[in-house]
């Protein structure tokens, strides 16, 4: 491992790959295994102490179990296409590939297989000018569709897709919408912060324009900063304000529908 002074599981491909090992697998007719994969775990330990390993060099899933081609048949992000399986949402077969491991396994040829990646063939039959630009666009498609997941918003479950991050393929955290909080306003809509805020300062201004003609623009708390009850549809605004909350049941549901912590936990 010539300068090289910290490994992740990409090691195993990349030792899979290389010619004498490809070589004397095929001679003895077996694949890369496990117990391939713990003597070389043992040899990085006992042999190597300048070189750091990473957790997930230790861990027999993900990347540490794939070769190149198999990462490149990853990030090339195939699904089965059925009626329920989409690929925000894949069924979990064989034949389905998230867009989590997709980006993630691109992201690991991009770092350390850089000449397999462009050396990939597929994209000839895509229409793409080579296979770094044709695994490029599949990246950038990927972050920006995202993965879906069930989100509660204020009273009501629903399913969303969340773009993912460009360093390291997890799924960016749902930011939950403001939702309006007076019967002025539509109750199944949602607004964006600025929206929120505009509206508030506005109303604030013609309630004070009618006590005042020469009113001037004020800044209303709600205007400075997000309110816990900014989350709250029209409906559980009303119920919030009235319930009684003396159930530790009902407590805890208004805590995650307000998207606070409470300040002290009961066993």
């Amino acid at each position: 491992f010539p300068e090289v002074y910290v490994v992740g599981p990409e090691v195993f491909a990349a030792v899979e790959s290389h010619d004498d090992v490809h070589t004397a697998l095929c001679k003895e007719l077996v694949t890369f295994s496990k117990q391939h994969r713990d003597w070389l775990r043992w040899q990085l330990v006992s042999n190597y102490a300048d070189i750091e390993c990473r957790p997930a060099v230790f861990q027999e899933k993900g990347i540490a179990l794939q070769t190149v081609r198999s990462l490149l048949d990853l990030a090339d992000g195939a699904h089965c296409g059925s009626v329920t399986c989409t690929p925000a949402s894949p069924c979990g077969s064989h034949a389905c590939v998230d867009r989590v491991t997709a980006v993630r396994a691109y992201l690991c040829l991009r770092r350390n297989f850089t000449e397999e990646l462009r050396a990939d063939t597929r994209y000839a039959d895509h229409g793409s000018e080579d296979s770094w630009t044709y695994f490029q666009d599949k990246y950038i498609r990927n972050l920006s569709l995202g993965i879906g997941r069930d989100i509660r918003i204020c009273c009501f479950d629903q399913q969303v897709t969340v773009p993912l991050r460009s360093r390291d393929g997890a799924p960016s955290v749902f930011r939950a919408p403001f939702l309006p909080v007076d019967s002025e306003m539509a109750s199944d809509s949602a607004l964006s912060e600025g929206q929120r805020r505009f509206h508030y300062a506005c109303r604030i201004l013609n309630k004070m324009a009618e006590q005042d003609a020469n009113a001037t623009m004020v800044r209303h708390g709600s205007c400075v900063c997000a309110l816990p009850s900014d989350y709250l549809c029209v409906n559980c605004q009303y119920d919030f304000m009235t319930c009684d909350l003396q159930s530790s049941v009902k407590l805890d549901d208004w805590w995650q529908q307000l998207h606070m912590e409470p300040s002290v936990r009961s066993d």
